[in-house]
């Protein structure tokens, strides 16, 4: 039967199990959707979140309940709310997949003068994230306005956390279909799977006393504590890399010419990173003689200035890069999508990705990477890329489909946490628990919240926020693609990494005056 009279479901936590309540979660029907309250009876009762759900699906047919939780029932929907442990709910929209059914799912929640933190990495970084205005922004690991870290997880300054389940095709909708409201929708469209069995919007919503209580309760629940530190000589000493300061015009000479300059100024380190343009070409992993002509006597002699060597290494083998490019194609080594197009597009041209939910390929790369490094005597590697947007699209991976497409960016960071602790990686989907850096995008050489200088605290709180706590703020002062940093923006760019959790130069300070 239609319900047209006001309904309460009410599930309080901890009575079901103690007997001694702290928060209770009310549904109840109103006019075409349900009205979500949440109350912290730890706080004489106060309402610490306000949500609407199931917009648009109109009253729901029936009512069903059992010692787990509460339920409601539409013709083609369920929305479910269940207890898991003493202080968080599940939330649990599910439809089947079929003509007629429902093609979207759809829970918002006012922010009202509370404060949300979390979220993705944005090129644009601001801090809380009730400063941003959303779309039905796809929360997946994109190039697409730098969201090289997209985890769908928030914490509010009322101590609740919301985390949403990977299998949900999530789009983030803020301040635009509800002002002053975050929304969560779920639905079978682009980036992800269109034939996905069954559509669900699942999260937990938790909640603690206060904001630091909900996040460490999240981190110790839902996205993991690192399993141990990164390497320590690159928490305590400086990383260099080519990149800023030279671009793709390296050489051997200009290598040695940095290191001994990097000594002779004295600077210490913690490794000397080769970065873009030292393969003859992109995915080949050899080097092009014609600039590093003897490659081992190179490292050779870096280390006996005292450097640890990293090489730039990105997942792609570029068209007519041969005979890897060929024998990857036929061993079918490269991401396809729906229509078996191999090819995708970099910022170096047109290339196939090698996949990584594939396991022979995976291990095909891995081992020639490996050949690679012991080869030319390195010590380690800088991973770039890696976000699912560089897959040909709609991609199809060696995965669930409800996995589909943020399943590629968590196997190529696994795959390179296998290097050990000293890589660096710029992209993250569910890998807190890996102990390596994960480094902010390319930042510009600029002051503000343009991707600039701005940006550098506000991406770091981000990143801590979503539970990756070791951090690489990419180079000191910038990239430098519309000129080097003044000295200035330099020195405060510097002066503010001291407090993170890893430094790395790339314009070197000599280059500015003595001082």
């Amino acid at each position: 039967m239609a319900l047209g009279f006001a309904l309460v479901l009410v599930l309080v936590s901890c009575a079901l199990v103690q007997g001694t309540p702290n928060h209770l979660l009310e549904v109840r029907a109103a006019d075409e959707h349900h009205k979500l309250t949440l109350t912290n009876l730890n706080k004489g009762g106060a309402t610490v979140l306000r949500g609407t759900l199931g917009k648009g699906l109109g009253p729901s047919t029936s009512i069903c309940s059992s010692s787990e939780g509460v339920c409601l029932q539409w013709e083609s929907a369920t929305l479910k709310v269940t207890q898991e442990g003493d202080e968080c709910q599940k939330v649990e929209w599910t439809s089947p997949g079929g003509d007629g059914n429902v093609t979207q799912f759809e829970d918002c929640f006012d922010i009202g003068e509370d404060h949300w933190f979390g979220g993705a990495e944005r090129q644009q970084q601001v801090w809380p994230f009730e400063k941003y205005t959303f779309d039905e922004n796809s929360w997946i690991t994109k190039l697409d306005q730098y969201q090289a870290v997209a985890e769908p997880y928030w914490v509010t300054s009322r101590g609740v956390y919301i985390y949403v389940d990977d299998e949900v095709p999530l789009f983030v909708d803020v301040n635009n279909h509800e002002d002053n409201g975050v929304c969560l929708v779920a639905r079978r469209s682009d980036p992800y799977l269109p034939n996905i069995p069954t559509l669900s919007l699942s999260y937990r919503v938790c909640t603690l006393d206060n904001a630091r209580e909900a996040q460490l309760h999240a981190v110790n629940n839902y996205l993991r504590k690192p399993t141990g530190i990164p390497d320590e000589r690159m928490l305590t000493h400086p990383v260099w890399s080519t990149w800023a300061k030279y671009k793709k015009n390296i050489n051997e000479d200009l290598v040695r010419e940095f290191a001994d300059n990097i000594v002779e100024y004295g600077f210490n380190n913690s490794q000397l990173e080769i970065d873009e343009q030292w393969e003859r070409c992109f995915g080949s992993l050899e080097f092009d003689e014609t600039k590093f002509p003897d490659v081992k006597n190179l490292t050779d002699y870096l280390k006996s200035r005292g450097f640890r060597v990293t090489l730039w290494t990105p997942p792609f083998i570029n068209v007519g890069c041969e005979p890897y490019y060929s024998h990857a194609l036929e061993k079918g080594y490269f991401v396809r999508n729906q229509e078996n197009v191999t090819t995708t597009t970099w910022w170096e041209g047109e290339a196939g990705l090698v996949d990584f939910t594939n396991w022979e390929a995976k291990y095909w790369w891995e081992n020639r990477v490996w050949d690679n490094l012991r080869e030319g005597g390195f010590d380690s590697r800088k991973f770039d890329a890696g976000e699912s947007s560089y897959a040909p699209q709609l991609p199809v991976l060696n995965a669930s489909k409800a996995e589909h497409p943020n399943i590629f960016s968590t196997r190529y960071v696994e795959t390179a946490a296998r290097f050990g602790n000293q890589i660096e990686v710029r992209t993250a989907r569910r890998t807190q628990s890996l102990n390596i850096f994960l480094r902010m995008l390319d930042k510009n050489s600029e002051w503000g919240f343009s991707n600039g200088l701005n940006t550098l605290i506000t991406t770091l709180l981000v990143f801590n926020i979503a539970g990756y706590p070791f951090v690489l703020p990419d180079m000191i002062g910038g990239n430098g693609y519309d000129g080097a940093p003044s000295k200035e923006l330099f020195i405060r760019w510097t002066q503010a990494n001291t407090f993170m959790p890893a430094m790395q130069f790339a314009y070197p300070p000599w280059d500015y005056d003595s001082e």
